[in-house]
């Protein structure tokens, strides 16, 4: 099953079974920044990353960045956090932090 989560609110828990689709997408306004992994449960394999409008000259405007795994384990571990930071080249330690616990059953 495919599970999408849209711009996460802190404390946001998905439950995933194994072999479920997961897809966080998130949104920012930096040009030179992007989301990246910081911290992931085990049961979370991560798939794909996409940029979903990163033309080579980024006009001004919110830029979508979509973020791909697959859950696999065994059912009756705990939540487990999937941490995501927003990183800006031009002014590293400084952004935004996304987490969502993900929970596998």
């Amino acid at each position: 099953m495919r599970h999408v989560l849209s711009e996460p609110k802190p404390g946001s828990v998905v439950r995933l079974r194994a072999g479920d689709w997961l897809e966080v997408r998130l949104t920012h306004t930096e040009a030179d920044a992007d989301w990246q992994v910081v911290d992931q449960p085990g049961c979370l394999f991560p798939v794909a990353e996409a940029m979903t409008d990163r033309p080579s000259v980024l006009p001004p405007g919110p830029r979508r960045q979509s973020l791909g795994f697959l859950a696999f384990g065994a059912p009756g571990q705990p939540a487990q956090p999937l941490r995501l930071a927003l990183v800006d080249r031009r002014r590293p330690g400084r952004g935004e932090v996304c987490e969502v616990s993900v929970l596998v059953s």
